[in-house]
This record gives C-alpha cells, structure tokens and sequence, in this order.
C-alpha cells in the first residue's frame, strides 16, 4: 500500500470518520483538528487555533512547545513594618524568610515561604512617593483572606490569639465540609483557618 501522508490518509471502512486526534498545544494558545472527507475518500485535516486568551498572538505562526500551567507566584502582603509582620508568619504559621533587601523603588522587600514550600509570600512596604491605605479584616470585595490548614481549630485560635491575632468569626461548621474560622492577623489582614471535614462530611472550605 502506498503511503499516505497524515493529511491524506483513508477514512475506515464503512465512510466512519477517523478519529480525532486531541488538540495540539502550543506556547501560545491550543489548536484544534479537524477532519472533512472529500468524495474519493480521502480524509483531509485542518488545523486551526480555539478561541482564548492567547488566540491572537497564536496566528503568529511561531513554533509549537508545549505551554506551562497557569499557578499561583506568590501572595503580596504591605506592611508599615514588612521584617515584624514576617517574623509574626515565622511564629504563627512556620513562614520560613527567604530575604530581605532594599528594592530600587525604596520600599523593604521581604521574601518568605510557607512551610510546606509551596507558596512564595513576598512582604513588603511602600515603595517612594507610594502611599498606601488601610488595610481590612473585615469581609469585603477583592482579596479577602488567605487560608491555612489545621488540625485543630481551637488549639490554634488559643495559640494565634497568643501571638496578638485575634478571632473574628468562627469556628463554624461548614454543613457540607470542614469547620472554620476567621481572624484578624496583623497590618489588617483576614486569615482563615480551615479544619478538614470529619469521616463521611463532604465539601470544600470558604
């Protein structure tokens, strides 16, 4: 049998269409095949890009790679004072400081990770001629809170409420998941702490 390129190969007996192939992937945005059948039987392929964040700049024609997830960098806390509010996470949550330096906008810039390693949290203050607003613990639109496993809600209120934070709502819990609780952790911040759900309770946190 003669070889057929990819674009020409006969569909299977019976005129069923071939089966598609999955999207391609590429730096810039997710392509999509598809396949028409002309009256010889031949099966022709096209190629063409989906709708999405990076469809225009995939008509480029640059060369295809595969394209890295979206994650989370990092979270970005301001603080009067960016080396006490770290050291509280180093004392609070096991925050690990990674740096800490002068930027070139002027603002103390401290980097830290949580304990786990899997999120970066950068620390810092204004940057010159920057000013800055209060912050706010209460519920509000935007980022409100950021959340913390525990293994016991009460224990940990006790000890964060130790370090100075203090207890906003909570422990609540969840109907279809975990307990919760809210608090108040320095420079006004909002912090959830999150008590995974009991045998036999489902659900995600708040």
């Amino acid at each position: 049998m003669p070889h057929l390129s990819r674009r020409h190969r006969r569909a299977p007996a019976g005129g069923a269409p071939a089966p598609r192939r999955p999207a391609a992937r590429t730096a810039f945005g997710v392509y999509q095949r598809s396949r028409t059948s002309s009256p010889g039987g031949r099966t022709h392929a096209r190629v063409h890009p989906r709708r999405g964040p990076r469809a225009s700049a995939a008509h480029s024609g640059q060369r295809e790679e595969t394209i890295m997830a979206f994650r989370i960098n990092h979270i970005h806390l301001k603080s009067p004072d960016p080396r006490k509010t770290a050291e509280w996470y180093v004392r609070a949550f096991n925050f690990k400081i990674m740096s800490d330096e002068t930027r070139v906008f002027g603002d103390r810039f401290v980097r830290c990770q949580s304990e786990d390693g899997g999120m970066a949290v950068n620390i810092s203050g204004a940057r010159t001629g920057e000013k800055l607003g209060p912050g706010d613990a209460s519920p509000h639109h935007g980022l409100e809170h950021f959340g913390f496993d525990s293994t016991h809600l009460e224990t940990d209120i006790k000890r964060l409420e130790g370090l100075g934070a203090r207890l906003l709502e909570g422990p609540i819990q969840n109907p279809n998941g975990p307990r919760i609780a809210f608090m108040w952790a320095p420079d006004d911040t909002r912090v959830e702490l999150i008590e995974p759900r009991k045998a036999g309770i489902s659900g995600g946190c708040c």
